[in-house]
Order: C-alpha cells, then structure tokens, then sequence
C-alpha cells in the first residue's frame, strides 16, 4: 500500500509511532475478508474491534516505555 508507506517514513522522520491497519487485519492466522463489508473495502463492526484492539496494545507498549502504569 503506497498510502501505508508513505505515512510509515514520515511517522519515521518525526520519530511517531505509526500502526498499519492492514497489516493488523491481514496478520497471520486472520481472515482478511472477515473484517471487511463484502460490498467494498471499509472495515466493519469486526475489523474497526480488532484494530481498537491494536491500537490499545501499541498504546500500553509506548506507556511501559516511558513508565506510565
């Protein structure tokens, strides 16, 4: 995805974190098309869940690295 790319090298360059919701919906042992309406690419009830999910586990991650309980 050259949208994903483009936002991971910036992220970089201003030192933040940056979290691709594809690669979390596509992950390993995952169904891609299970978190997606069948009729066009959004993400539905189940692929915004597991991403709320990602994003809840980078955000405990970055806290215990700068020692925020």
């Amino acid at each position: 995805n050259p949208h994903a790319r483009m936002l991971a090298r910036l992220a970089t360059e201003l030192d933040l974190s940056f979290l691709d919701g594809i690669d979390v919906l596509a992950a390993p042992g995952r169904q891609p098309g299970h978190y997606y309406f069948e009729h066009d690419q959004h993400w539905n009830a189940a692929g915004h869940a597991l991403f709320a999910e990602a994003i809840g586990a980078r955000f405990a991650e970055l806290f215990t690295k700068v020692g925020i309980p």
